[in-house]
């Protein structure tokens, strides 16, 4: 109920919660990436209530006043394959890979929220993201997270349009604008 930052966590299985805790409930992994994304982030805090040492109350009220975009299946996929990616990682303490992907995701919540901002800076992602593996029930945790470093060292490599974008994103004033928030 009181965080730093948004930190939603996705409940899959049966449950039982008993203290006031923020979750999504059946799975939606897009949901899950914007919630979590410092877009998110940035407009739940400035809906909710601050408590002492910077903490805020990450209530219901708050929450579902985000505007959540409506996308057809083809734009959502990519964000719900991150988020997968990151869920696989975080569980096999891949922090380096994990940490980019969670860049890559916010990039991505950026240009859904910001569209004509990201594309006159020229910092687009989406369309450079090429296909995404997805991963499946039937994979191994090895073949996931073989899958998973293909995607990395491709999107990783220091010549590619989605590294470079990802690393110039603060030179877009919203962006800019939202960091600086977050990190008073």
């Amino acid at each position: 109920n009181f965080a730093l930052s948004c930190q939603f966590a996705l409940a899959d299985k049966e449950m039982f919660i008993n203290n006031p805790s923020p979750f999504i409930a059946g799975g939606d992994r897009f949901l899950l990436a914007v919630l979590n994304s410092k877009v998110a982030d940035y407009c739940i805090r400035s809906l909710g209530v601050r408590r002492n040492g910077g903490y805020f109350e990450n209530k219901p009220m708050f929450v579902e006043n985000l505007p959540i975009p409506q996308l057809d299946n083809a734009v959502r996929r990519p964000f719900e394959t991150l988020a997968n990616y990151v869920l696989v990682l975080t569980i096999n303490n891949q922090k380096l890979q994990s940490t980019y992907f969670e860049q890559l995701i916010d990039g991505l919540v950026y240009e859904l929220y910001f569209p004509d901002e990201i594309k006159a800076s020229g910092k687009e992602l989406l369309p450079h993201l090429g296909e995404l593996t997805p991963l499946t029930d039937d994979q191994t945790v090895e073949e996931k997270l073989a899958g998973i470093q293909h995607q990395f060292d491709r999107l990783y490599d220091p010549r590619h349009p989605v590294r470079n974008h990802l690393e110039t994103l603060d030179s877009v004033e919203v962006v800019r604008t939202i960091r600086e928030a977050l990190n008073k």
